[in-house]
């Protein structure tokens, strides 16, 4: 008889080595935060992820939070799959965030805002995403 915890623990577990700043994670189940991407490594010994929604139920596509934790933690601790980023995501999140730069809103847009208020630059967020996915 299979176990519920032993089916858990089958997948790897990700570690830092196997992690690099730019990669992606997909799930079509994760609910409000579908893709997650790996935004650079904490100064605590940890990783920084950007959750993105292309597919919201209503409205624009957006950000829709800002993590860190551990290297498992990652791929949601083995629910999310890794998943090249397709060119249409990629200019979606281009022009979200041109869009809420050129904003007068002092937090960008809503789309963006929880990229602001998680301390995190729009400028630099542009350009990573320009330049790692």
């Amino acid at each position: 008889m299979i176990k519920l915890k032993d089916l858990l623990s089958e997948g790897e577990k990700l570690t830092d080595a196997d992690i690099k700043i730019g990669d992606s994670y997909y799930s079509a189940a994760a609910g409000n935060d579908p893709w997650s991407f790996v935004y650079g490594k904490s100064h605590y010994g940890g990783w920084q992820t950007i959750d993105w929604n292309d597919k919201p139920n209503y409205g624009a596509p957006f950000f829709s939070g800002v993590g860190s934790g551990p290297a498992d933690g990652v791929n949601d601790w083995g629910r999310k799959k890794k998943k090249k980023v397709s060119s249409s995501v990629k200019k979606m999140m281009i022009k979200t965030l041109q869009d809420a730069i050129k904003s007068k809103h002092p937090k960008g847009s809503e789309e963006t805002e929880v990229l602001v208020s998680n301390g995190l630059r729009l400028s630099n967020v542009l350009s990573w995403v320009k330049a790692k996915l």
